[in-house]
């Protein structure tokens, strides 16, 4: 609904608002990509999260990984004890501070992350294509400015 001259009911512009709803679609259609990519390996789409950061970054205290994932605090116990049921996590303690707890992939879990990542890759790349390069590399300079911005 809006009023006045270009304006929502909320004081947004109506490309704000556009804005908005277009990113908040293209996050969307991007998470339920990986989200099947994560399925047809059995996974939830935050268990292969966790996975691909183990593989990107190395080993992660269990603050890091939430952080990288973007997950809640309640969610990342859990979901790294379904991974060390699963033989593709080993949770075990800093050496610098016996107090953290630090995740590491199995062999198995480097293995399956090996093996869905390049996926998930591709398939977001095909996805972005709909952008050229340096449209990419405007989209990606106009969010870090954003994100500067309201840090």
């Amino acid at each position: 609904m809006t009023e006045g001259k270009g304006k929502t009911a909320a004081g947004m512009s109506l490309t704000e608002s556009q804005l908005v709803i277009g990113l908040h679609r293209l996050v969307q259609d991007l998470d339920r990509q990986t989200a099947a990519v994560a399925r047809e390996h059995g996974l939830t789409t935050t268990q292969f999260a966790v996975l691909e950061a183990l593989l990107r970054k190395g080993p992660l205290t269990v603050g890091e990984l939430r952080e990288s994932v973007l997950s809640s605090d309640g969610t990342i116990p859990v979901v790294i004890r379904h991974l060390r049921e699963r033989g593709l996590v080993v949770r075990g303690r800093d050496p610098a501070d016996g107090r953290r707890a630090i995740v590491s992939l199995t062999p198995a879990g480097e293995g399956l992350a090996r093996a869905v990542c390049p996926t998930n890759y591709q398939a977001l790349h095909e996805r972005l294509a709909a952008w050229g390069p340096d449209d990419q590399r405007t989209m990606a300079r106009l969010i870090r400015a954003y994100r500067d911005a309201n840090r």
